[in-house]
């Protein structure tokens, strides 16, 4: 497998990083350059399996539960726009992905799931 991009918004991870994958352009590390958010979509390197770990505050059952109403949500989105624009390219699909998140993902208080149904819906379409 060969890695085409890795976003992580802590800069201090280079180390760890290259240890495992080598020295590389594809790195994208620290505050700016980490932030997945603000990452154009339509310039992600094709690739066949997408691993993400979104933080999980907005939906631990422990925290506010504010899901998608709260600002620290925007990475989860990010990557529902990621996997959506992958998967739905003409010749280099992508043709898997995880998402590695709290349980509350899969059991919502039943005021927010309408919400997150609809972005988990981008998936399928």
């Amino acid at each position: 497998p060969k890695l085409v991009g890795y976003w992580d918004i802590d800069g201090k991870l280079s180390d760890f990083v290259s240890s495992y994958h080598g020295i590389s352009d594809v790195a994208f590390l620290g505050q700016e350059r980490g932030d997945f958010t603000s990452f154009k979509k339509k310039n992600l390197p094709s690739a066949d399996l997408l691993v993400a770990g979104p933080p999980c505050p907005p939906y631990s059952r422990t925290g506010l539960k504010l899901a998608l109403d709260d600002p620290r949500a925007l990475p989860f989105k990010a990557c529902v726009d990621a996997i959506h624009e992958l998967a739905n390219r003409p010749i280099t699909q992508l043709k898997g992905f995880v998402l590695e998140n709290t349980t509350a993902h899969r059991c919502p208080p039943a005021r927010r799931w309408r919400r997150r149904r609809h972005a988990f819906s981008r998936l399928t379409a």
